[in-house]
């Protein structure tokens, strides 16, 4: 009997002589086991990147299962917008947590093709109007206030690409093109005719020329619900816009693939939104999700500014559609900050009329009834014109 106990006394001592000497006792691998890692706890992985929340799971000793990815803010992109095992939920050792991992923002404007740069125009054109004496003309003045004065052409002024033709309405009206002094003035709507009664036509606004300046687009109301029209510089092929009824202010990407526009909303009938659409009237998308008129495209493609109306007390909410605030700001947006960004706002007057200039280094609107110039960036715009008068509509 006490040779049998002594016996295993020394198997037992061998046996842990060989646990403790062992190689593999010194293991990772065996240290896993010897701390029971036999299950997985979930931990939190909200909000890391997608690296970090891969390494956190495996060292909990859980596996990455199905990574599905949604549109995110730009901040989120790559990084974990949720987890399908809750954190702190324990599992088998190697159980699988899926990940949603957000991609960015949804591609809201249309990737711009081939661009045709524009030349920068000598002067800013804009219309003028006197309430007190009722006089209204054209005006042009350089970018820094100096040098005002009449010019030869109609309403709402378009440069063209070359910044050698100015496009506008007159009469009765027409769309007229001419040079800022007058000169080669003709006709290119109604196709055909010619300055007088015999060619009026009703309802001619807003034209704008195409950024090779084979074609115009602009808004003509003979019939309502009214579509957008087309037509070439030499008066051909005038045709609508197809899913383009009751738009208005409409004018060419800078590729002259698709054109931007606003439109009332269809419930409270004075809201407008602002949406693109390819000159064939295919793949009509809505920009904007609350207020948004006189939209114009940058120069390079990549973002659209608008005029907008925001909530008093915080600059960067759009107001809703049930609020009476008239547009008192500029918002802007692109694929990378799909949400409205404000770049300017009054809240005391209205802001009206935003513009790109040729080379994009400014932004042109209408505030208290006068020209002003603010940057890209935003800021404190600077006043051009000053009264007496009202001025509106630039362009440059």
């Amino acid at each position: 009997m006490g040779t049998r106990i002594a016996v295993g006394a020394v198997a037992l001592v061998a046996v842990v002589g060989v646990g403790v000497s062992s190689p593999a006792a010194s293991s990772g691998l065996v240290r896993l086991s010897s701390t029971s890692r036999v299950h997985c706890r979930a931990p939190e992985t909200v909000g890391l990147s997608l690296d970090k929340a891969v390494k956190r799971l495996r060292h909990a000793g859980c596996r990455v299962g199905a990574i599905r990815r949604h549109v995110s803010s730009v901040r989120r992109e790559n990084r974990v917008l949720r987890q399908h095992l809750p954190a702190g939920e324990r599992r088998a050792g190697g159980a699988k947590v899926g990940l949603l991992v957000g991609k960015g923002p949804r591609q809201l404007l249309p990737e711009p093709g081939p661009i045709v740069p524009r030349r920068l125009p000598p002067y800013i054109a804009y219309d003028w109007y006197d309430a007190g004496t009722n006089a209204s003309e054209a005006r042009l003045v350089a970018p820094d206030g100096s040098d005002s004065r009449t010019a030869q052409f109609g309403a709402s002024p378009s440069w063209s690409p070359d910044a050698t033709e100015i496009l506008s309405i007159v009469g009765c009206p027409f769309i007229w093109a001419a040079g800022p002094d007058g000169s080669d003035g003709h006709v290119l709507f109604p196709p055909g005719a010619s300055l007088g009664p015999g060619g009026c036509v009703d309802n001619v606004e807003q034209p704008h020329w195409s950024p090779d300046g084979r074609a115009i687009v602009f808004t003509w109301w003979p019939d309502v619900p009214h579509p957008i029209y087309i037509e070439n510089a030499d008066g051909s092929d005038l045709h609508p816009v197809p899913n383009t009824e009751g738009g208005q202010d409409a004018s060419f990407s800078p590729d002259g693939r698709w054109i931007i526009f606003d439109k009332p909303d269809q419930q409270t009938g004075v809201w407008s939104h602002v949406y693109a659409i390819r000159v064939d009237g295919t793949g009509r998308r809505r920009l904007t999700n609350w207020s948004g008129e006189g939209a114009s495209w940058s120069p390079d493609g990549t973002r659209i500014i608008y005029a907008c109306a925001t909530h008093p007390e915080a600059d960067s909410q759009l107001a809703d559609p049930g609020d009476d605030v008239a547009p008192h700001a500029v918002c802007v947006i692109s694929n990378r900050h799909p949400m409205p960004r404000t770049l300017y706002v009054n809240p005391k007057q209205a802001v009206t009329d935003p513009t790109w200039n040729a080379d994009g280094s400014k932004i042109l609107i209408t505030i208290r009834e006068q020209i002003a110039l603010l940057s890209p960036s935003g800021g404190t715009p600077v006043m051009i014109t000053h009264p007496p008068g009202s001025a509106s509509a630039p362009d440059w």
